[in-house]
């Protein structure tokens, strides 16, 4: 319901629906518990409340109403409040909504970055690897040593460079 349909309900004197925009003649029903014995119906106010006067000392039932707007404009302005503050949690749900999706992107990127990282960890684990094993193969002293000696010869910290310039080396 929005601020001009409440309006439009104060504008009348009964709460109960509206036939092209005029107001039906007020309704009064009377109920009875005992589901065997029908409803009444009425416009009349004096003829409902006689009615009812007189079912009530021996049957259970109700009397029911349009109630007149006296009260409405209370009942309006609450609406209308409670309209304003439901439209400001809406703004307030975009905005912490836009907040997560923002907070979302930041996080899949730090995991992509962490992720990278690992990578990058991964890659200069092996590469001091390789470099531990040549080591540990160039301390001995006989033919086993050489291809210790050699590989590191050879290799001439172009892999300690490359993996230290961020690129990954061949291992």
């Amino acid at each position: 319901m929005n601020a001009e349909q409440i309006q439009a309900l104060l504008n009348g004197p009964w709460c109960q629906p509206m036939d092209c925009g005029e107001h039906k003649p007020r309704h009064f029903l009377i109920r009875f518990e005992d589901q065997d014995v029908g409803d009444i119906t009425t416009t009349d106010e004096a003829e409902a409340r006689d009615l009812w006067n007189r079912y009530d000392k021996n049957w259970n039932c109700w009397l029911f109403a349009a109630m007149p707007r006296a009260a409405a404009p209370d009942l309006a302005q609450a609406a209308l409040t409670a309209m304003a503050e439901r439209d400001a949690l809406q703004a307030r749900h975009d905005d912490d909504r836009q907040e997560l999706n923002r907070m979302t992107a930041e996080m899949e990127e730090r995991h992509e970055r962490f992720v990278a990282l690992q990578a990058r960890v991964k890659a200069l684990e092996a590469g001091l690897a390789w470099y531990g094993e040549q080591s540990r193969l160039a301390r001995l002293i006989h033919s086993e040593g050489d291809a210790g000696r050699h590989a590191i010869a050879n290799d001439g910290g172009a892999k300690a460079r490359a993996l230290l310039s961020k690129g990954s080396p061949d291992a």
